[in-house]
């Protein structure tokens, strides 16, 4: 499976601004901007941040009223003030490297486990599973899983499976195949299952039931008794 998905990606990968650097700063940028956000809002927002802010010396160095303005349009605006004091830390404490360490990285405001291991497998190529959701997506077929995407044994069972697939020195491109493979291929409704590169290696193709994985969590309803107390008095009504 290996060989065939990063053939494809080789091949089909998307062509985006922060795939032509590789430096952790932009890795950071890029994840962060893209969490909640669609590929297409983002990437004339970024190639605008990176013209202003080109490293995380300038970002640092930067007001808050300054990134706000350029973060304009993507919403969830406490981003930008996490990257703030994030920026700032890296340049005072680590002299504007980013940690090649995990538990380090997840220490700074706004980095979650699936932003540490982008800045550690993208930018450093350190083998560490990038779990988005196009990922568990990918492997909640290729698993053909039947357990609730949404939790945490699944997501074991996704990390550990993504885990085995890396190769040393590979971890980079690996990630960034199956994102794409989520992103094009492998969609949440009418996956192109004829197009995918690792077809032979889906259970949930196999099985024919790619169309209702990943699982999701069932809401229950729930039955709520209310009284409703009505007082009438001289032609008006109080609930």
């Amino acid at each position: 499976m290996h060989a065939q998905i990063l053939e494809w990606f080789t091949r089909e990968g998307r062509s985006l601004p922060w795939r032509e650097h590789y430096s952790p700063y932009s890795v950071w940028v890029s994840e962060t901007m893209l969490c909640q956000t669609q590929v297409e809002r983002v990437i004339p927002r970024y190639l605008l941040w990176m013209q202003r802010f080109p490293d995380v010396f300038v970002l640092a160095r930067a007001s808050l009223t300054e990134l706000l303005q350029i973060w304009e349009g993507l919403g969830y605006y406490s981003r930008p003030r996490y990257m703030w004091e994030t920026a700032k830390a890296v340049v005072t404490t680590f002299q504007g490297e980013f940690p090649r360490d995990y538990q380090t990285l997840r220490r700074f405001p706004g980095i979650g486990d699936y932003t540490a291991c982008a800045i550690l497998s993208i930018a450093y190529n350190l083998p560490y599973p990038a779990i988005d959701g196009n990922a568990k997506r990918v492997f909640a077929r290729l698993l053909d899983l039947r357990i609730p995407i949404q939790t945490k044994e699944a997501y074991r069972y996704i990390f550990d499976a993504a885990l085995s697939s890396i190769h040393q020195g590979e971890a980079r491109f690996f990630n960034q195949a199956i994102m794409d493979l989520g992103a094009l291929i492998c969609t949440p409704r009418r996956p192109r299952c004829h197009a995918c590169p690792v077809r032979d290696f889906c259970l949930a193709f196999q099985r024919n039931t790619q169309e209702f994985r990943p699982v999701r969590e069932k809401r229950l309803l729930q039955d709520v008794e209310a009284t409703i107390i009505l007082f009438y008095h001289q032609g008006r009504v109080l609930i």
